[in-house]
């Protein structure tokens, strides 16, 4: 298994998804709810690069989504809003290179989910 060494600067394969978005929104038309669900540290585990190749390129893995499709949450659910945390510290480095602070993750964020009443997990 080959480290990934997260925390270095020039990681290529982080910095090429970290271009990416990483949001990713469902609108569940149920309710007046908005869920936002952030990753944890858990979104691949061990810090390897097997380990993000499987759950990130392979996969597309966003946490919670298995949570996400319980009948009581989308029962009230109008969206969803997954952010994904490819560096496992959000609030430093944001969600991607267009977010990349919390300030603009949290008001990219705000826009999403106005008229909403908001609840965030993770």
């Amino acid at each position: 298994m080959t480290d990934l060494r997260l925390f270095e600067a020039d990681n290529p394969l982080l910095e090429e998804w970290y271009r990416r978005e990483n949001i990713l929104v469902r609108d569940i038309g149920n309710g007046d709810k908005c869920y936002i669900f952030f990753s944890s540290n858990d979104i691949y585990y061990p810090n390897t690069v097997e380990a993000f190749m499987d759950r990130i390129v392979s996969a597309g893995r966003y946490e919670w989504v298995n949570i996400s499709s319980s009948v009581n949450i989308t029962k009230q659910a109008g969206r969803f809003i997954f952010v994904r945390d490819l560096y496992k510290q959000w609030y430093i480095t944001g969600a991607s290179e267009s977010l990349n602070s919390h300030d603009r993750l949290i008001e990219y964020l705000r826009g999403l989910s106005e008229g909403y009443r908001v609840i965030t997990v993770g």
